[in-house]
């Protein structure tokens, strides 16, 4: 029995355990990259190989495509929220907000055209985690109640926001009738008539802290 053991101990030692985080990291990064080159008809295989792995290596990971696409919705999420939110802090004029967090929007857009088609859908459903439209309706409902209004308003403002910026950005990069610039003006015109209908030029919103974790209630980030 000496002998056996002696020989498993000259065995080649165990290399380093692998980061788990790391490699989800990884993989996600893959997974942007096959989106951008693939669209919505990437496939695990090819983020596995992108990512120099086998697709086993993707499955110890994620439970499947849809549990990569939820933690890719939250990493493109919280850039865009940490992106508003400092955009927010950066100018204090409410129209001047309202221009800002459109342009936030359809840059990301922009700069992102394949993977917003697949993300987009993600971001616009529900309340909370991975939800763009969860922002922003807490950051309305501060707003509302800024000036009086009905809070109950935020939801729906939320999602016609960020609908019809999408919509027309989504145009916007097939048509390219005029620079982004541009665009961003026009959505902005269309948008504030209706927040400054609502009071929306009284509306002074806190500094919002950062960095901003998507598991932080935004209403908390909001009254600090």
């Amino acid at each position: 029995m000496s002998d056996v053991s002696s020989r498993r101990s000259r065995g080649r030692p165990p290399g380093p355990g692998v980061d788990p985080e790391a490699r989800r990291e990884q993989l996600l990064d893959a997974a942007e990259a096959e989106i951008a080159t693939h669209g919505t008809d990437f496939g695990l295989a090819g983020v596995a190989s992108r990512a120099g792995l086998t697709r086993s290596a993707v499955y110890a990971a994620f439970a499947d495509r849809d549990d990569l696409l939820t933690e890719l919705t939250r990493r493109h999420t919280d850039r865009i929220i940490v992106g508003i939110a400092s955009a927010l802090n950066d100018v204090e004029e409410p129209r001047a907000q309202t221009r800002a967090t459109v342009d936030v929007l359809a840059r990301w857009m922009e700069e992102n055209s394949r993977l917003a088609a697949v993300l987009a859908p993600r971001m616009q459903s529900g309340v909370g985690d991975s939800h763009v439209t969860g922002f922003l309706e807490q950051v309305l409902q501060v707003g509302f109640e800024q000036v009086g209004g009905n809070p109950r308003a935020a939801a729906p403002w939320a999602r016609a926001l960020v609908g019809a910026i999408w919509t027309t950005v989504a145009w916007w990069g097939k048509a390219r009738t005029m620079d982004r610039a541009e665009l961003v003006d026009h959505v902005t015109d269309l948008v504030w008539e209706g927040f400054a209908g609502a009071g929306g030029a009284g509306i002074r919103l806190p500094e919002m802290q950062l960095p901003i974790s998507n598991e932080v209630r935004m209403l908390d980030v909001l009254e600090q």
